[in-house]
């Protein structure tokens, strides 16, 4: 859908606006409404009702919106396609899907929910609102990338139209009440918001492209992604026109989403599995926070999991997991790694990426022996990692330095 705001080229209804958002109407699919707010000036209005809101990580992909949960994860309906190799715009920059994840059944019904990877890192996104509004009336931020519409001022409904241009837009309305809505052989927890003109300044619909977008409810200062926008229809239970938006509740499905929306490994929530994130790690031993083998605390067999099952290889080739004492992480276990080893040999402070290996306070012998364990290995395409090919034998020279630097 898409939100729809009204004021000069726009349309301004008692000072009320209408979003149009990429929908399903009732059980059918849908798209985007009708006006909304562009301008996002009242966002930074100190003491305003809407302050501190920001719609950066709100983005479209194919007819709908998606809308940022993680480092390199996007929130969206499942209502309409959306598959890997997909693009998806945030902010004038065009991010590729790598994965499409549907969220699994809850209570016995499988929501209108889909996760969608990405291959390179966003530059932020929302917390999740999970709470249970203490009642009606509660003020909400929606925003979408639909296309506009029209209001009806005398019976508070508007219409769509597809032939107009999507254009991020957004608006404001209240919570009126959770119910179950279903759309085919999806059924998903939602929040139902009426659209009465008077609720809110910018009150706003929902409408085609807008699905997929968000509805923002502002917690402890900050504004949290409540629910998503994804249908919409009419109290009198004809449409159109509509007078009801829907959005799929974070309630039910937030543990999903985080648990879903992480990188293994990237423990610095850059959206990158790297020398960074080896070194967390070590600062890190023994916080179980930081386990990925499962036996509850963060060791040694933990660095060695990282390095060879989760940290992604620097040569743009997309392939994980290497052997330690690669420190440029390019998938082989060389002279390079030997010359930046003999670059950090005897000194301190020194991070995996400046050859310390094993997480000690020095670049050692015993950095130097894991290196020699490990030389001439070759990451190959995919699956686990192997054994080096072969031992490898280090020159004498370069040994011979690592000696005379070590005294």
């Amino acid at each position: 859908m898409s939100i729809l705001f009204a004021r000069s080229n726009l349309r301004i209804v008692a000072g009320r606006a209408v979003i149009a958002l990429c929908v399903a109407l009732w059980a059918s699919a849908a798209m985007a409404v009708v006006e909304g707010e562009t301008d996002t000036s009242p966002f930074t209005q100190s003491g305003g009702d809407w302050e501190g809101m920001n719609w950066d990580y709100v983005g479209s992909v194919n007819v709908g919106s998606a809308v940022a949960v993680g480092r390199r994860f996007m929130l969206t309906n499942r209502h309409f396609t959306t598959l890997p190799g997909h693009t998806v715009t945030v902010e004038g920059v065009d991010y590729t899907v790598e994965e499409a994840i549907d969220a699994p059944a809850f209570l016995g019904e499988l929501p209108d929910l889909r996760l969608l990877k990405l291959t390179t890192p966003l530059p932020g996104y929302y917390s999740l609102y999970d709470g249970v509004f203490d009642g009606p009336n509660k003020d909400l931020i929606v925003v979408g990338t639909g296309y506009s519409g029209t209001i009806n001022e005398i019976d508070s409904t508007w219409t769509w139209s597809t032939s107009t241009s999507r254009e991020k837009r957004w608006g404001t309305n209240e919570f009126t009440k959770f119910v179950w809505k279903t759309s085919g052989d999806l059924k998903s927890f939602v929040i139902q918001v009426d659209f009465n003109f008077g609720d809110t300044a910018f009150e706003a619909g929902i409408a085609a492209g807008d699905s997929g977008g968000g509805y923002f409810f502002k917690d402890g200062g900050e504004w949290k992604l409540a629910a998503l926008p994804a249908y919409v229809g009419n109290l009198s239970g004809s449409w159109p026109p509509y007078n009801i938006s829907y959005g799929i509740t974070m309630f039910l499905y937030a543990d999903w989403i985080r648990e879903t929306a992480v990188i293994p490994g990237d423990f610095n929530d850059d959206g990158f599995v790297n020398a960074d994130d080896i070194d967390v790690l070590c600062d890190n031993l023994g916080d179980g926070d930081l386990d990925l083998d499962g036996d509850a605390d963060a060791d040694e067999d933990d660095l060695i999991y990282l390095i060879e099952n989760l940290v992604e290889l620097q040569d743009g080739s997309g392939r994980v997991g290497t052997k330690q004492g690669d420190f440029n992480l390019d998938g082989l276990v060389d002279g390079t790694d030997l010359a930046i080893m003999k670059t950090g040999f005897g000194q301190t402070g020194l991070g995996y990426a400046g050859g310390n290996a094993n997480c000690d306070a020095l670049v050692d012998a015993t950095d130097l022996a894991i290196l020699k364990a490990n030389f001439g290995f070759i990451a190959l395409a995919g699956g686990p990692v192997p054994e080096p090919a072969t031992m490898g034998l280090l020159s004498l020279g370069g040994l011979a330095l690592l000696r005379r630097r070590k005294k």
